[in-house]
């Protein structure tokens, strides 16, 4: 599955960086992710989008999410190579990720620890472009957020909406398993003990105790 430009593996931003209190963003831009939208596609993923204004740089990567069936290196997957030429050309002063919850805190250091493991394994064992990118900007000594809304205030929005903290605890099982799929560590033996650690952790992050399981 790929990202279209709204959605992203790696933001990087070079050039001078303003900060501002609390900004927001018009989620009426946001276009709903369909079939029709799909096609519009000019390009194939991974590719790179620049945004340029007042002085400042903002690269985009459009990602094609990492797989070891296509690619068993996965350090030669385009995505890891993408985002490797952007941080030698570009030098970005902050970098930000998909699918990672770091609140408000910048490179928080409980993360650190996955990132070690990935890049140990090569990014094995549910690793992902986006610890890659964590990775390089340790590297080069800048900093890390995630562009992500937290999960509790994702629950608090939809709650409002009509529906209900079981519904988004079972929509995120459902959606997770394509990514098993993906990473070959889909099993119908053991998939109900995934489901329940998964929703153990769904759980935690949406700040709710409910007696929510998969069997």
């Amino acid at each position: 599955m790929t990202r279209l430009i709204f959605f992203f593996a790696s933001l990087l931003a070079s050039g001078c960086v303003t900060q501002q209190p609390n900004p927001k963003a018009d989620l009426k831009l946001i276009r709903s992710y369909t079939f029709e939208l799909e096609k519009q596609k000019h390009l194939e993923a991974p590719y790179v989008a620049k945004y340029q204004r007042n002085g400042k740089t903002l690269l985009y990567l459009a990602a094609k999410h990492i797989s070891a069936q296509k690619y068993p290196d996965l350090l030669e997957h385009p995505t890891l190579r993408t985002i490797a030429r952007l941080f030698s050309e570009y030098k970005p002063q902050v970098v930000i990720v998909e699918g990672l919850d770091t609140g408000t805190e910048v490179s928080p250091k409980s993360i650190f620890k996955k990132a070690d493991e990935c890049e140990q394994s090569k990014y094995r064992s549910g690793c992902g472009e986006s610890f890659f990118a964590i990775n390089q900007a340790r590297k080069i000594g800048i900093g890390y957020v995630s562009g992500e809304p937290r999960n509790s205030e994702i629950k608090d929005q939809l709650v409002a909406e009509g529906y209900t903290a079981e519904d988004l605890l079972g929509f995120y099982l459902v959606r997770q398993i394509p990514q098993y799929k993906r990473r070959a560590e889909f099993d119908r033996l053991t998939f109900s003990e995934q489901a329940e650690k998964q929703l153990a952790r769904f759980q935690k992050q949406i700040g709710t105790n409910l007696n929510f399981g998969f069997s």
